[in-house]
């Protein structure tokens, strides 16, 4: 019957609720400071990720929840941002001018605000890939394993048509 039991505990953590988190943490020396956003149970969980990021978190909240009537980002509309950026990229645009642009050019807000967030990372020096990976509900492994590997031999716009 343990054993009944400790099938049904794995299945409810495989099954928990997660939350979307902002979060602002410093390195170890406290020199260099950060932010960003984490999926995650509870915000003890984002602490812990952080510490084993070598990161010392300062502030953990749960992000607000869309406001009524916002509705999230739609795979669609994530396609063709991608599309665009690729555009954008093989006509030799910088990547953080690209997305200054995809910025001024969308109306939705969900969309709105996840460009605005991989930019913010993008203007604090991290690379596309490491921004994309800081919204798992949206980039996932796969994908930001790819557009690290187009950055690292410069195809980026490439990987992103496919």
């Amino acid at each position: 019957m343990a054993t009944a039991l400790g099938k049904d505990k794995k299945s409810a953590l495989r099954e928990a609720k997660t939350y979307d988190f902002t979060w602002e943490a410093t390195s170890p020396g406290g020199r260099e400071k950060k932010k960003g956003e984490m999926n995650a149970v509870s915000a003890n969980a984002v602490r812990s990720n952080l510490r084993r990021m070598e990161l010392v978190p300062t502030v953990v909240r749960k992000a607000p929840q869309p406001l009524f009537g916002e509705r999230g980002v739609k795979e669609a509309q994530l396609v063709v941002m991608v599309r665009q950026l690729s555009t954008m990229i093989n006509a030799g645009v910088p990547i953080v001018q690209s997305f200054e642009l995809l910025v001024s050019a969308t109306s939705g807000a969900g969309m709105k605000k996840l460009l605005k967030g991989i930019l913010n990372h993008l203007k604090e020096g991290e690379s596309l890939s490491q921004a994309m990976a800081h919204f798992p509900k949206y980039f996932d492994r796969l994908f930001v394993s790819l557009v690290a590997a187009g950055e690292q031999g410069g195809i980026l716009d490439t990987i992103l048509l496919r």
